[in-house]
């Protein structure tokens, strides 16, 4: 019997793989692979960033805008209207007095000032101002507030301002409906 070598591999198997048990035969070139030839999608853009920082700029300009309107329109008949309040809150009938314009400073002005700011202080616990409720328009101006009493009453009134000797003044007070 002669010997006739190992057997030979079925036609699926590349001739020299079956004798060998690790890897291709030291005869097989290896193959590297190649650059994939798959285009790469391009980098995102960062329109996102740009639009973000648009509409924070949009929303910083608008409210320096509104600070700023609200600092020379709204601002000094406010101030006027809570120091008149505070100064008949606090009993101070000669500054509240001060914060008249000219025409209810006449020959009887204070005496009926007086009468007005004992009445108006009777039973009074305190005014609230409305910071919301400032209508102005060019030299006028009038603010909404509400005088608290005791037993929970209140009654809504309206300071009608002039501006007048380069400040604001008091011209009236109404009740509003």
């Amino acid at each position: 019997m002669t010997d006739a070598g190992p057997p030979t591999p079925p036609p699926s198997v590349p001739a020299g793989w079956g004798s060998s048990p690790v890897g291709p035969p030291p005869s097989t070139a290896v193959e590297h692979p190649t650059a994939s030839t798959i285009a790469h999608p391009p980098a995102p853009r960062k329109r996102w960033l740009v639009v973000l920082i648009g509409v924070l700029a949009l929303i910083v300009g608008i409210g320096a805008a509104g600070t700023v309107l609200f600092a020379t329109n709204t601002l000094p008949p406010l101030r006027t209207a809570y120091d008149f309040t505070d100064d008949l809150e606090d009993g101070d009938v000669p500054g509240a007095y001060a914060n008249l314009c000219e025409r209810l400073k006449g020959s009887d002005g204070r005496s009926d000032f007086e009468d007005f700011a004992a009445e108006i202080r009777r039973g009074l616990v305190h005014f609230k101002v409305n910071p919301f409720g400032v209508d102005r328009n060019g030299n006028r101006a009038s603010v909404d507030f509400t005088a608290v009493y005791t037993g929970d009453r209140r009654t809504d009134l309206e300071l009608v301002l002039a501006h007048e000797r380069d400040d604001w003044r008091v011209c009236d007070v109404r009740f509003r409906r």
